[in-house]
C-alpha cells in the first residue's frame, strides 16, 4: 500500500511503522521550492524538511514521490524552473508531473480569485477558468506549456535514472 501526505506529518518512527505494516510508497507535495510561495500559501514547510524526510523515508526502504504545483500565487518561471532543480537535487524515486493549481471552492486561492474578479462566479466553469492563474503573472496557455514541459522533464529525468542513456539512444524503445 502508498499513501499521500505532508513531510509535516511524518517522523522517522511512524515511517519506519509504515514500512513495517506494508507500506512500499509515499508522495510528498513538496508545492514549490520558492520558500516566498511557501510562506505565501500556509504550506508550513520548508525545502530542508523536504530533504530530509525524503532521505528519512528512501533510507528505510519506501519508495518516494515529490510532487510540486504549477501557478501557485506569486509563482513564476523561475520559481518553476528552480522547483524542478531542487526536485531533481532532492532525488526521489519519481519526481510527479507537476500539479497545476486549483482554487476550490472556499479556499484563499479562490478567495483571491473572486477577489480579483478571475473567478466570476461559483460554477465549476468560474473554477477552471482560474486553473493556475490566480495571483500570479501566467496565462492559461502558459501555464499549460510549463506543465507539458516539466512533465517530459520528469519522465525523461525517470528514464534516465532506470535505465540511464541508453534508452535514448536505443532504437527499440
Amino acid at each position: 500500500w502508498g499513501c499521500t501526505t505532508r513531510v509535516s506529518s511524518v517522523d522517522e518512527e511512524l515511517l519506519r511503522n509504515m514500512k513495517e505494516v506494508g507500506c512500499i510508497f509515499i508522495t510528498y507535495g513538496m508545492e514549490t521550492a520558492d520558500e516566498a510561495v511557501l510562506n505565501e500559501i500556509n504550506k508550513g514547510i520548508t525545502i530542508e524538511m523536504v530533504r530530509k524526510i525524503i532521505a528519512i523515508t528512501k533510507n528505510i526502504g519506501i519508495k518516494t514521490v515529490l510532487t510540486y504545483m504549477i501557478g501557485l500565487p506569486k509563482d513564476n518561471k523561475e520559481a518553476q524552473d528552480r522547483s524542478f532543480e531542487i526536485c531533481k537535487e532532492i532525488n526521489p524515486d519519481v519526481i510527479g508531473d507537476g500539479v497545476v493549481c486549483i482554487p476550490y471552492p472556499d479556499t484563499p486561492i479562490y478567495n483571491k480569485g473572486r477577489e480579483l474578479g478571475i473567478i466570476k462566479d461559483d460554477s465549476w466553469k468560474s473554477v477552471y477558468d482560474g486553473i493556475g492563474i490566480i495571483d500570479n503573472s501566467f496565462t492559461k496557455k502558459e501555464v499549460n506549456a510549463i506543465w507539458k514541459k516539466h512533465r517530459m522533464d520528469a519522465r525523461i529525468w525517470r528514464y534516465k535514472k532506470e535505465y540511464g542513456n541508453a534508452f535514448f539512444v536505443n532504437p527499440n524503445f
